[in-house]
């Protein structure tokens, strides 16, 4: 397959996975903002092939009474990887204009990813923060620029209830801070 329809193949698909995280947000009621990915809506902060300085999310996910989160929706098969499911990323590149995002806007930014081997809707997230420190980069030929995660290290979510995982994810330092003895 030529390289340019499988760029197309992949954006047919993120663009399936983001229409999916929507119906999602809608049914747990969330509030959000869907962020048009046209070039010629943004800034020229966020440039353009390889002068981007940052990347803009795909959604902007309003928490009541706590604040934003930015949520850049992936809907990638899973993969193996030393006898491990998980997924990838692109881990050098990627993150890191995701991470200036996030230090520049102050809103955390999470990585969601369409789980799909359930038949409900699931998604796994994993704070842009934690990729850093969990992604294992990929020496395979066609893959180099890839960090792989462990599925383990994401957080399952199904419903609007179970959202109250990502505080403890993103905020583990803090309990280490509160656990430990002075």
């Amino acid at each position: 397959m030529k390289k340019l329809e499988i760029k197309s193949k992949n954006i047919e698909k993120g663009k399936e996975g983001e229409e999916s995280f929507k119906e999602w947000l809608e049914s747990c009621k969330l509030s959000y903002l869907y962020v048009n990915q046209n070039k010629e809506t943004f800034a020229s902060m966020f440039g353009r092939g390889e002068d981007q300085a940052v990347k803009r999310p795909d959604f902007l996910v309003l928490f009541e009474g706590t604040g934003l989160i930015a949520v850049d929706v992936k809907n990638y098969s899973d993969f193996d990887h030393n006898n491990k499911k998980g997924y990838l990323i692109d881990n050098n590149r990627e993150t890191k204009l995701v991470l200036c995002f996030e230090r520049l806007f102050r809103i955390p930014v999470w990585y969601v990813y369409l789980d799909n081997k359930n038949d409900s809707q699931t998604w796994l997230w994993i704070s842009a923060l934690k990729v850093i420190e969990a992604g294992e980069p990929i020496k395979k030929k066609g893959i180099e620029d890839k960090s792989f995660i462990s599925e383990s290290c994401f957080s399952k979510v199904s419903k609007g209830d179970d959202l109250g995982k990502l505080w403890t994810e993103r905020f583990s330092a803090y309990r280490a801070i509160k656990d430990a003895e002075y």
